[in-house]
């Protein structure tokens, strides 16, 4: 199903895409050549009085062929008005950007279709922390995140995009039905290491910290160290001792306190020894109070029986010890009733591994229809800004080439989602047609934005590029593209195999 829902989702976005490039050409009397889905050698393919349609074998795309872009056809002295080469350049502009227009309408589209089906989610707060802005400005539990400096909040990561700069932010939150605007400042929090070690001996009572390797050193020695490194752990008369199996660091940031209520501790469907509406209230002894108990609890279960994790930054100091026993207890309540399972960690980390498990806090916006398209807008808005941001880290380092997702990621991706519902099989469409949007308008040869720049150098120069010339550039971006593909696709399959 994964492969049959990537190619429904493919082809809709692309089709999307290519009909607005085709649409505006034909609406400036531009010869469309082709239009097709895909790469390479032909699958199918249709003789029309105008324009041939065609499916292609490799799924990376799709193009609109018109007559007049490519110089080889000797353009320079033809003056046929249907050409793109002659046509005015505020045309061309246009026809160029159009793919990237109706790629962002397909998302607004599908966002505002899922809102009207199932809601929109709102972001909740589970608990504040102490002595924290959130605490300080009057954030409660229970409050609703509507807004955040106008912008709708639909999941924690828009509130994150702001707070990112440390500035002054205005939240619109609903409490009890009732709306109230507060306003607060961010707090710089400094970085934070997440150790784990083997080969554990000593005391794993600390809760404090005075000293690593016998040293009072500033804990930014963490970053010296690698995996197979011995380390100690002080404080006062206890010490624990191990080796370095990783390390991961998360940098000083900004943050205003809050925890969210994204996952509940309620079971979504039956699924082995779970049966759907199963509350889990407790594991291996430990109460189970909500979604954040839930995800903290479930966590250790993939840290090795002889291991432990440590988390740790200038100013406080945990250990997160192992499950010892293969064998979990649960309690869940089932019913009415508190009924004891059974599992062996294995086996719980495949369950809880599924898409869609777990509920997921069911604190929705119904918008009516009137509300709907700036609704609509804001959330396309926000998943735009996200992709822009992490260009931006590829681009300054920021972020690695082998954490994108190729085609084989991207069918992953779907394939998960369709388990989870047809919800998020909409929101991934809308994703990924937002993303095809921005990564074409980017000014690059051989995407549209790469043509939209050409066509701004003749609106700006008054005069013609040379065809050749913007024909060799495109064809070395399509070469590069091409090649970046490919090197995506590798790393997908390598991950596959890993």
């Amino acid at each position: 199903m994964a492969i049959v829902w990537f190619l429904i989702i493919f082809t809709i976005i692309v089709v999307v895409h290519e009909f607005g490039h085709f649409i505006f050409a034909k609406m400036f009397n531009t010869k469309v050549l082709e239009f097709s889905i895909g790469f390479g050698p032909k699958l199918f393919f249709k003789k029309g009085k105008k324009t041939d349609f065609a499916i292609r074998a490799i799924p990376l795309g799709g193009y609109v062929k018109l007559a007049g872009e490519d110089e080889l056809e000797n353009i320079e002295d033809n003056d046929d008005p249907t050409l793109l080469f002659n046509k005015k350049p505020w045309q061309k502009l246009l026809i160029s950007f159009a793919g990237p227009l109706f790629s962002f309408l397909l998302g607004i589209i599908v966002i505002a279709g899922s809102g009207l089906i199932y809601g929109l989610p709102q972001v909740q707060i589970e608990n504040v922390l102490q002595n924290s802005p959130a605490e300080q400005a009057g954030l409660s539990s229970g409050d609703i995140i509507k807004k955040v400096n106008n912008d709708y909040v639909f999941d924690p990561q828009i509130l994150n995009l702001e707070i990112r700069e440390g500035k002054t932010i205005t939240l619109d939150i609903i409490r009890e039905g009732k709306s109230l605007e507060i306003e607060l400042t961010p707090q710089k929090i400094p970085a934070e290491y997440m150790v784990q070690i083997s080969n554990i001996s000593g005391s794993t009572s600390i809760n404090e910290l005075d000293k690593i390797n016998g040293l009072n050193q500033d804990i930014e020695v963490l970053n010296k160290m690698e995996p197979g490194d011995p380390i100690s752990f002080s404080n006062k008369d206890k010490t624990i001792r191990g080796n370095i199996v990783n390390i991961q660091k998360m940098e000083s940031r900004y943050i205003i306190g809050v925890n969210f209520d994204i996952y509940t501790n309620i079971i979504a469907k039956d699924y082995q020894i779970f049966e759907k509406d199963d509350q889990i209230i407790e594991i291996e002894g430990e109460a189970i109070d909500n979604g954040i108990d839930f995800v903290n609890t479930i966590s250790r279960l993939n840290i090795p029986e002889n291991d432990i994790m440590v988390e740790l930054s200038e100013n406080q100091f945990s250990i997160i010890k192992a499950f010892t026993e293969n064998t979990i207890n649960l309690k869940v309540l089932r019913k009415d009733k508190i009924i004891e399972l059974q599992s062996n960690k294995e086996n719980l980390i495949e369950i809880f591994s599924q898409p869609g498990i777990v509920k997921i806090s069911d604190n929705r916006l119904k918008p009516s229809l009137v509300e709907i398209i700036p609704v609509s807008f804001g959330w396309a808005k926000t998943l735009m800004e996200s992709v822009v941001q992490v260009i931006k880290q590829l681009f300054t380092g920021q972020t690695n080439t082998n954490e994108i997702a190729g085609p084989i990621g991207i069918a992953t991706i779907i394939g998960q989602a369709s388990k989870a519902g047809f919800e998020s099989i909409l929101n991934i469409l809308a994703l990924i047609t937002i993303n095809l949007g921005v990564i074409n308008i980017l000014p690059l040869p051989a995407l549209d934005g790469g043509r939209i720049i050409f066509s701004l150098y003749e609106i700006i120069a008054r005069r013609k590029v040379n065809p050749k010339i913007e024909s060799l550039i495109h064809a070395i971006g399509f070469i590069i593209l091409m090649g970046l593909m490919i090197f995506i696709a590798f790393n997908d399959i390598t991950r596959f195999f890993n």
